[in-house]
């Protein structure tokens, strides 16, 4: 009996000591890999996007190559998509909701939700805006493009929204302005001297060619074309896009790539239609707007590569090769008259910035 209680004490610790051992194999592995860090839970219809039907209107052509139209019908497109169809956007060109300070005036009282703009529009209500104004300002595509993603960009929308009571989405462009006419073609600038130039009804745009010795002539727009016809003026300048979708190449018989002035375009919605988005929806239409705006710069870069072509299959012929130190040396005196009106932390601020890229 004794020799039987020995041997089963005996199997009892043999199954203890094979447990114990075990054990301590099952807690102590090879460490393992650190944990990836816990997935964000899913956001099932995260965003709740309101039933919106929106007008966005510009005085542009609603034409495939057009500048204004290819901003409002990518933002559409865009903003449709991100919200599942439950915002759409109607596009109104050729000026059908009225010009671009009727309509602008639309979006202040909340008769209109959205629009397609020129600078010059809000910069008549917004003294900062008027720094993309200014004759040579900016020498090239990359400096406006930098320009765009600058801090002093980011005080300049601010300003807007606060004193024209818009809120800028997204800034992009019309383009370089350049010189066209009928008279003879512009190699240097003595070959402006007195020449009779239709320029848009701006004290700027004045001053600039007062400076360059031609002879500006403020003129409505709708009765520039006219007026070059008839001769009543020698040529007038534009953006290489609006030469195009106007046809004004088959008008004029010269163009000089000046580069004087560049034209940036801004898409822009009502403050009162801003203030009912929720944040989230607000960072949706941010995000189209740029978008749209990211690749109608490039667009409009490819666009002018192609239609310098265009101008001159057509006859007119196009001076690129130009000394423009002369014209942007006699502009710098127009640009610092208005550091004032401008303000002169944003003035100050653009000109150490665009020194800094150059």
């Amino acid at each position: 009996m004794k020799k039987m209680l020995s041997i089963l004490l005996v199997l009892v610790m043999i199954v203890g000591l094979m447990c114990g051992c075990g054990a301590k194999e099952e807690a102590a592995p090879a460490a393992p890999a650190a944990p990836a860090a816990p997935a964000a839970p899913a956001d099932d219809g995260a965003i709740e996007f309101p039933e919106l039907k929106l007008q966005l209107g510009h005085a542009n052509p609603t034409t495939e190559e057009d500048q204004f139209h290819f901003l409002a019908t990518r933002f559409a497109q865009y903003i449709g998509e991100a919200s599942g169809g439950k915002i759409e956007v109607t596009i109104y060109g050729d000026s059908q909701l009225g010009g671009e300070r009727d309509m602008l005036e639309g979006l202040q009282l909340g008769t209109l939700e959205m629009m397609v703009t020129g600078n010059g529009a809000v910069s008549t209500h917004n003294p900062s805006s008027a720094i993309l104004d200014l004759p040579y300002m900016f020498l090239n595509r990359e400096e406006v493009v930098a320009f765009y993603q600058s801090d002093i960009m980011d005080t300049i929308k601010a300003d807007v929204q606060k004193n024209v009571g818009v809120v800028p989405l997204a800034y992009c462009e019309c383009g370089f302005r350049h010189v066209l006419n009928n008279s003879k073609p512009i190699e240097t600038m003595a070959d402006l001297e007195g020449m009779k130039l239709r320029v848009v009804e701006s004290d700027v745009y004045i001053s600039t060619f007062d400076a360059l010795k031609a002879n500006p002539t403020p003129m409505a727009f709708s009765e520039a074309f006219t007026g070059l016809q008839q001769g009543t003026i020698d040529g007038m300048e534009l953006p290489i896009a609006t030469i195009n979708s106007k046809r004004a190449y088959e008008m004029a018989d010269y163009l000089t790539l000046t580069n004087h002035l560049y034209t940036a375009l801004e898409l822009v919605i009502s403050e009162d239609v801003w203030n009912k988005l929720s944040p989230e929806v607000q960072a949706v239409f941010l995000e189209c707007a740029q978008k749209a705006a990211d690749e109608q710069i490039e667009f409009c870069a490819e666009l002018e590569a192609n239609l310098i072509s265009t101008f001159e299959e057509a006859g007119m012929a196009v001076i690129t090769d130009i000394d423009l130190s002369e014209f942007q040396e006699v502009c710098v005196p127009i640009q610092e008259s208005y550091r004032d009106s401008i303000g002169a932390e944003v003035y100050d601020a653009t000109v150490a910035f665009l020194e800094g890229l150059r």
